[in-house]
């Protein structure tokens, strides 16, 4: 197993890897690298200034015990192509895989009822099977899909069921990935600051809820409108072009209000997952919970045939954010990469370390040829 410090230095690798602008997304209209200045104000969040997915890794492994029950909320309805897109289902389908993987944990994920089958198709394409809550709380390698809470529901409605859900689930861990959160004036917004209240469940009120029975929760985002992200808002107001102020009657702005434990900043919330997965797996001592590229390629598949849209595109292709799959195979191998080097390569130190004697004879065989030698000479 690799020492504490060993793994918060390849987690500051991580961090870097998924925060890294390989693409233009934002390039039309942010004034400044908006990514980097969100990690930074969430880094200062952390109580002991570590790597953002160690922070998150280590919750995990602090409150997830074997057996136990994981909320997962992902979904993002993009109204002006009528369907969700490529980004969050992959990752919740990862993270729950890892979970399953090593301590048997049921996930049930949260989504819209127009996404199911998005998120069901993201889960089958990594390998995880989909059932009821019943039955997946009794069978290995599975996950069970929720859609109950419609985006017209009231807010009193939503809170009933997510009170309902919560004592019979008794989580001990909420885990929210590209779900969007209200602002201020209590409205979900899409990144370009329009209004998108009627395509959006209050899962939110999840996150508050767990956090004040003191469940564990992360949240996870790329633009400031997402769960968790309320926990830096005064960052996406300033840096987010429309964080401040939107484009919708409401007039303020994005930035979101939910907080959670740990916040993920990343270019793309997939793969702020996948720096979750990969620090998880590092804690762990654990290769086998990192998923691979043709699993990747395979879920990605999955969602563009179940109607996932490859944002801003508006086509149906295993394409996240802009970026093609092949480029977010990359970014996971690599991920992938540093767990295998960090676990295999301390093996391979400490069997370095272990021969040191062995060494040390062989020095002094050397020597004596070597004397031996210049004496012939």
């Amino acid at each position: 197993m690799l020492t504490d410090e060993e793994v918060k230095l390849a987690c500051e690798g991580i961090d870097r890897l998924i925060t890294s602008a390989i693409g233009a997304k934002f390039h039309a209209w942010e004034k400044v690298p908006l990514i980097p200045r969100l990690y930074d104000a969430a880094r200062e969040r952390t109580k002991d200034n570590v790597p953002l997915v160690y922070s998150a890794a280590r919750g995990l492994k602090e409150n997830v015990k074997r057996g136990d029950t994981v909320i997962m909320l992902t979904g993002w309805y993009l109204p002006h192509f009528m369907s969700g897109e490529t980004d969050g289902p992959p990752a919740v389908a990862a993270l729950a895989r890892a979970l399953d993987l090593s301590l048997n944990v049921t996930t049930i994920i949260m989504t819209e009822p127009k996404l199911r089958s998005i998120v069901e198709a993201a889960c089958r394409g990594i390998g995880l099977r989909v059932f009821d809550v019943p039955e997946a709380r009794k069978i290995p390698r599975r996950v069970a899909v929720v859609d109950e809470l419609h985006p017209y529901m009231s807010e009193q409605e939503s809170r009933r069921r997510i009170r309902k859900w919560l004592d019979e689930l008794s989580p001990s861990a909420v885990i929210a990935v590209e779900k969007g959160s209200r602002n201020i004036k209590g409205i979900y917004h899409s990144i370009w600051g329009i209004n998108i209240d009627p395509l959006t469940a209050k899962l939110d009120l999840l996150v508050e809820e767990a956090r004040e029975r003191g469940i564990y929760t992360i949240g996870v985002g790329d633009g400031g409108n997402e769960i968790g992200l309320g926990g830096i808002r005064d960052a996406v107001m300033k840096y987010q072009p429309a964080g401040a102020r939107c484009h919708c009657p409401c007039g303020a702005g994005i930035a979101a209000t939910t907080e959670a434990d740990d916040i993920i900043i990343s270019f793309v919330s997939n793969w702020g997952a996948y720096g979750i997965e990969a620090a998880y797996a590092l804690m762990m001592g654990r290769t086998d919970l990192m998923h691979g590229g043709e699993e990747e390629t395979r879920m990605l598949e999955e969602v563009a045939k179940a109607g996932a849209i490859a944002s801003p595109y508006g086509y149906s292709l295993p394409v996240v954010d802009q970026i093609p799959g092949k480029y977010n195979v990359y970014i996971l191998e690599m991920l992938q990469y540093i767990v295998h080097a960090y676990l295999v390569g301390t093996e391979q130190r400490k069997w370095y370390q272990q021969t040191a004697e062995h060494q040390e004879k062989m020095i002094d065989w050397i020597r004596e040829e070597y004397a031996a030698w210049k004496e012939k000479s």
